[in-house]
């Protein structure tokens, strides 16, 4: 194994082999995350029933590959498996974290094709040719876990809130949701008093929701902002989330 990408999950990073293979012991902290598992949940008490051990068989055989591989030591150490082990170990733990993880698999495949079919795609899926009307799309728990997180004044229903809320949202939302001439150009048609959620499409709006979520969950697990950045920059990096595309 000489190659490890990542997805994002709930907050989780998610590893991925060369061979395409998910990490499924990150997909149970994933789970974990979302209160979805316990500890009786975990890879190898999935892998060790009778059933799934045929099915392991079986698809090794069809693909010639091996859709289970455990790593020992080291930063790749966990258990990676196919995609269908992956579908088949998350409807095992829950329905609806099934659902999760068969929608970020989708998300990938349309993240995928962007790169290869250039911005036009990401800008067609994720932006509106003009602003819909404003709605509320940052709940107030958004707001409560940054003003914990930061220690700041929380007021509810204000729309005055400290810049530094701001500049989170910027930088840890729509620069993770988008690439930056997608952002640029959002800044570039909106007007004054419009917010770029606005421009977004239903499905950009669904992403959006997505990772309001995550950082939601990040902001209120983080002991201070130093903490949030540094779990942010962890997870995140420097680039876009990997699993950002709705359905065209």
């Amino acid at each position: 194994m000489t190659d490890i990408t990542v997805i994002n999950l709930h907050g989780i990073q998610v590893r991925i082999d060369e061979e395409g293979r998910y990490c499924l012991n990150d997909l149970h902290k994933a789970a974990k995350a979302n209160g979805k598992a316990g500890n009786s949940q975990r890879p190898g008490e999935f892998l060790k029933t009778a059933q799934v051990q045929r099915f392991v068989d079986r698809l090794t055989d069809a693909n010639n590959v091996a859709s289970v591989v455990s790593i020992k030591g080291g930063k790749r150490q966990g258990t990676y498996a196919h995609e269908l082990v992956v579908t088949r170990y998350a409807a095992w733990i829950d329905v609806d974290f099934e659902i999760d993880v068969y929608a970020t698999f989708q998300q990938q495949k349309k993240n995928e094709a962007m790169v290869r079919e250039g911005a036009g795609y990401a800008l067609e899926l994720l932006v509106r040719p003009e602003a819909a009307e404003w709605t509320r799309r940052f709940p107030e728990d958004y707001y409560r876990a940054l003003a914990r997180m930061t220690n700041t004044r929380h007021l509810h229903d204000s729309m005055k809130r400290p810049n530094l809320w701001g500049q989170i949202t910027r930088r840890w939302i729509y620069s993770v949701i988008m690439p930056p001439d997608i952002l640029a150009e959002i800044d570039a048609r909106k007007h004054d008093g419009e917010k770029l959620h606005q421009w977004l499409t239903d499905g950009g709006a669904e992403v959006l929701d997505r990772q309001i979520q995550s950082i939601t969950m990040l902001a209120n697990s983080s002991v201070d902002y130093s903490d949030f950045k540094s779990r942010c920059q962890q997870i995140h990096g420097d680039g876009q989330l990997r699993l950002i595309y709705p359905a065209a």
